[in-house]
C-alpha cells in the first residue's frame, strides 16, 4: 500500500518477460524443438499477465492510494513496464519460429507494445506538467528519472526487431505481395523509430 513502493510490484512479471527473452535467445539452439513451443505458449501467457497486471495496478492505486502532481515521479510508469518487455520478446521469438507461428506473435506483440506505450505518454504528460509546475524532485528521488527513458528505448527495440522478422513471416499475398510489405514496413519502421528514438 505504500505509494512508490507499490510502483515496483510489476518487477516480478518484467522478471519472468526478461527470463523468457533470454530462454527465446539462446535455448534454441541448444535444445529441441518442444522448447520453442513451451516458450510460444509463455509467451502468450507472459502477455496476458502483463495486459492483466498492468491494468490491475494502475486501477488498484488509483483506487486506493492519493497521487498528487508535487509527489509524481516517473516511477509511476513502471507498471506499464510488463507490456513494454513484449515487443522486443515478440521480435526475438518472431525470428525463431515457424512463419505461420510468427505473425500472431508479432501482430500480438506490436498491439501490445503500442498500449505500453500509450500508458506512458500519458505518464510523460504528467511527469512534464509536474517539472513545470514544480521543478526537479527531490534529490533522493531524481535518479528514478532515468526510468523514464525506458519505455521508448523498449518500444523502439521491439518495433525495429518485429518489422526485421515481419518479411519472413508475412505470406507471399499478404496486402498485395508479402515480400514488398515486408521490405515498406521495415523503412517505415526504421524511420519512425529513429524519429522516436531521437
Amino acid at each position: 500500500m505504500h505509494p512508490t513502493e507499490s510502483l515496483f510490484v510489476p518487477a516480478s512479471i518484467v522478471s519472468f518477460g526478461t527470463i523468457l527473452i533470454n530462454i527465446s535467445q539462446y535455448g534454441p539452439e541448444n535444445t529441441g524443438p518442444w522448447l520453442m513451443h513451451a516458450v510460444c505458449i509463455l509467451f502468450w501467457i507472459d502477455a496476458t499477465l502483463a495486459v492483466l497486471f498492468t491494468a490491475g495496478i494502475y486501477l488498484l492505486l488509483w483506487s486506493t492510494q492519493t497521487f498528487t502532481i508535487a509527489q509524481m515521479t516517473p516511477i509511476w510508469i513502471f507498471p506499464a513496464y510488463p507490456m513494454l518487455i513484449i515487443g522486443p520478446h515478440a521480435g526475438i521469438l518472431g525470428e525463431k519460429l515457424e512463419p505461420s507461428q510468427s505473425l500472431p506473435v508479432i501482430i500480438g506483440g506490436t498491439t501490445i507494445q503500442g498500449v505500453g506505450f500509450l500508458v506512458s505518454l500519458m505518464v510523460y504528460s504528467a511527469f512534464i506538467y509536474r517539472l513545470m509546475t514544480q521543478k526537479l524532485p527531490r534529490e533522493n528521488l531524481r535518479p528514478g528519472m532515468f526510468v523514464s527513458v525506458g519505455p521508448s528505448g523498449f518500444t523502439v527495440a521491439g518495433l525495429v526487431t518485429m518489422a526485421a522478422g515481419a518479411k519472413r513471416s508475412f505470406p507471399a499475398d499478404f496486402m498485395g505481395n508479402g515480400a514488398l510489405a515486408g521490405d515498406v514496413l521495415r523503412i517505415v519502421v526504421n524511420f519512425a523509430c529513429l524519429w522516436l528514438w531521437g
